[in-house]
């Protein structure tokens, strides 16, 4: 994994605090980097996944194409792994302004 791919590090954040569907991790991801498709968003989810960076709450085993069809059954957030790649690529990856409120 890139740590510092933004669609990667974003999907981190998104799962910074909470459990969250697709449907909220593609909001997160449109509002921050522009419109992605869901089935980009899934199969990195499921990479994420397989690296240990995330977690699904029920332990259960997807495809991109089944998460896309079935956006409510699956709910995410990250792991230990993932937080500490996700507050190495902070910097580079916060808008300006959310860098500034860490100040």
């Amino acid at each position: 994994m890139k740590a510092f791919d933004p669609l990667l590090w974003h999907i981190l954040d998104a799962t910074a605090d909470d459990w969250e569907s697709i449907v909220q991790i593609e909001d997160h991801i449109t509002r921050f980097l522009g419109r992605s498709s869901r089935f980009k968003i899934a199969s990195t989810l499921k990479e994420l996944l397989e690296q240990g960076l995330i977690e699904e709450m029920k332990n259960q085993t997807f495809t991109p194409d089944n998460l896309v069809n079935n956006p409510d059954e699956f709910w995410f957030a990250m792991t230990e792994e993932g937080r500490m790649i996700w507050d190495f690529g902070g910097s580079k990856n916060r808008c300006p302004a959310e860098n500034q409120n860490l100040r």
